[in-house]
């Protein structure tokens, strides 16, 4: 139990890119390829259809997408300077309800329309849990969790620095969170469809107990790395 306690920021960190891998599974298999949590692809496909000429419905859903991420982003942004150590708290509850959304969705549904509750859920996640042990690190995506990856086993290779063997270890563990999740979520999306996004209260709800004991005790592992923050150290 003391070894949860000292490294709860830790475990939180690896729960919800659990919850990250599944929604992006997810929203890749049923939804048309579409990666809910990605603003950059989605921006691109945003302006694409602008000039190619397809339906402005299409256009129309992409610019609401973007506004919910943006909106969600700014959301947990502000409530980590309100709220200091109650925003994750929040983030999850509202992810609890977004999931729920997100099942009840047929799957026969317009991807994009569909996917509003992932882009929502998943800017929310973005900004509020955005590292652990002093690491700026991502739980929705793995594109810059790679390159630091990559970046910090040949820091230690070269300097034998500790420090970035820690960093190392950390990045990699997030992506083996992050696919794993991802690789089981894909087996539970074929065999069970729209409604194996409910399976995500699982990581949700260790989160949710391990956010609780962070509130309740006094706060030895407090990561210097704000929620908010956009430096990647």
């Amino acid at each position: 139990m003391d070894l949860i306690q000292r490294n709860n920021d830790t475990i939180l960190h690896m729960t919800m890119s659990c919850v990250g891998g599944f929604t992006g599974v997810y929203a890749i298999m049923l939804r048309d390829h579409n990666f809910g949590q990605a603003a950059t692809g989605n921006l691109l496909e945003l302006f694409s259809r602008i000039v190619i000429g397809h339906s402005w419905y299409e256009v129309l859903w992409r610019a609401t997408a973007l506004g919910l991420f943006a909106l969600f982003l700014g959301l947990a942004h502000m409530l980590e300077r309100r709220l200091p150590g109650r925003s994750r708290l929040i983030c999850i509850l509202a992810e609890y309800a977004g999931i729920l959304i997100t099942g009840l969705i047929p799957p026969s549904a317009p991807p994009i329309p569909a996917l509003f509750p992932v882009f929502a859920l998943t800017a929310f996640q973005w900004g509020s849990f955005a590292g652990a042990r002093g690491f700026s690190c991502s739980t929705i995506f793995s594109s810059n969790n790679l390159k630091q990856t990559v970046f910090s086993f040949q820091d230690y290779r070269q300097t034998g620095d500790p420090r970035m063997k820690e960093k190392f270890l950390f990045f990699l563990s997030t992506l083996i969170c992050f696919y794993a999740s991802a690789t089981a979520g894909a087996y539970l999306v074929l065999h069970l469809g729209a409604r194996s996004i409910w399976l995500c209260w699982i990581p949700l709800s260790l989160a949710l107990y391990l956010t609780l004991a962070a509130v309740r005790q006094p706060k030895e592992e407090i990561s210097p790395c704000s929620p908010s923050s956009a430096i990647v150290k």
